[in-house]
């Protein structure tokens, strides 16, 4: 796998002021490594994506909402523009070292209902003929459409939906567990001119297209953005600290606000403290203390002086909400170590 995923937070440098009628704040956006919904076993770095589907009867999946039919549409290669779309998504994300694909459909069955599982002696055949570590596998994958006609403000709108429904599954040459994971795509068209609306087959191509593109997605750790806020009272330790946030100072910020809660009897203030200490401490990447700061924080509730205005108590969802995200991000760092690790 390649090593230009790394596990960090990185701090975007455009920070913001501003106010509501009781909290003056600054927030700030975080890039987070987040991990994927699949993990390879260690060591692979060359995978192989295959077709093992049937092709979807041309005349299931395609509904006339207007006259709540079914109509037939001539589409035989979902699989091929999704999996197509899947490789170049992972070639452009330079996580793996080689990713191959096989233009034979490996399903000689004909039922389009029942999903057959790659035997593990095809898998070793593929791996040794492509020279992979692990095959990535498309067993299934329905489209379902529907076209309608509705009424908004006198006007009529024009719908197009689409679901991809695909069901994969990951082999490995040796005895390693495969992985089998199930994932549902939705997309919408919507006009009040139809002829903006794509044809049923064209927008199936763009459909299973995005589907590839999501699926890898869900492959391999992803970057996400999140905000987050620094409280900014007009308490002169906490406006000197926000001086070292602006220059990414973080330990100097830290003991800044640590002595602010040293220097007040008012809990507020030591509530906003201790929020800012702990997203401090996330950034620098120890969970475990911003975890212990977010909890002072969340102790001082009773003890807070605005209990309860709207914004203060929006304000005490926010850091309740933080402290399950950090919680939930423990285990996630220790998920994205398994699944960037070369051994």
């Amino acid at each position: 796998m390649n090593k230009k995923l790394f596990i960090n937070i990185a701090l975007i440098c455009c920070i913001i002021a501003f106010s509501s009628c009781r909290t003056q704040r600054m927030f700030t956006t975080l890039d987070l490594l987040r991990p994927a919904e699949v993990t390879f076993a260690p060591g692979v770095r060359n995978v192989l994506i295959v077709n093992n589907t049937v092709v979807q009867p041309y005349n299931v999946g395609h509904l006339n909402l207007s006259t709540g039919a079914e109509e037939t549409v001539e589409f035989d290669s979902a699989a091929l523009f999704t999996n197509a779309s899947l490789k170049e998504s992972l070639e452009d994300k330079e996580f793996f070292n080689s990713v191959r694909i096989s233009q034979t459909n490996l399903n000689k069955t004909d039922n389009f209902e029942k999903i057959s599982s790659l035997q593990k002696e095809d898998v070793k055949f593929l791996c040794n003929l492509y020279n992979a570590d692990a095959v990535i596998s498309l067993d299934h994958i329905q489209t379902l459409d529907e076209f309608g006609r509705y009424f908004v403000d006198y006007y009529i709108v024009n719908a197009l939906d689409i679901k991809v429904i695909s069901t994969w599954s990951v082999h490995y040459p040796d005895n390693t567990a495969s992985t089998h994971k199930q994932f549902t795509d939705e997309f919408s068209w919507e006009s009040e001119n139809a002829q903006n609306i794509p044809t049923r087959y064209n927008a199936l191509v763009d459909a299973c297209i995005l589907t590839g593109s999501n699926v890898a997605e869900r492959l391999i750790p992803r970057w996400e953005k999140q905000d987050r806020y620094f409280y900014t009272p007009n308490h002169p330790k906490m406006q000197q600290a926000m001086d070292s946030v602006v220059t990414r100072n973080w330990k100097s910020a830290i003991s800044l606000w640590e002595e602010a809660i040293n220097s007040t009897r008012k809990n507020n203030t030591k509530f906003k403290a201790y929020n800012n200490i702990s997203i401090a401490y996330e950034i620098l990447g120890d969970i475990n203390k911003a975890l212990e700061f977010n909890q002072k924080a969340i102790n001082l509730y009773p003890y807070l002086a605005t209990i309860l205005s709207s914004s203060s108590g929006n304000e005490i969802y926010e850091i309740i909400n933080h402290n399950a995200f950090l919680k939930k991000r423990k285990e996630e760092i220790e998920l994205i170590k398994k699944q960037l690790s070369e051994e």
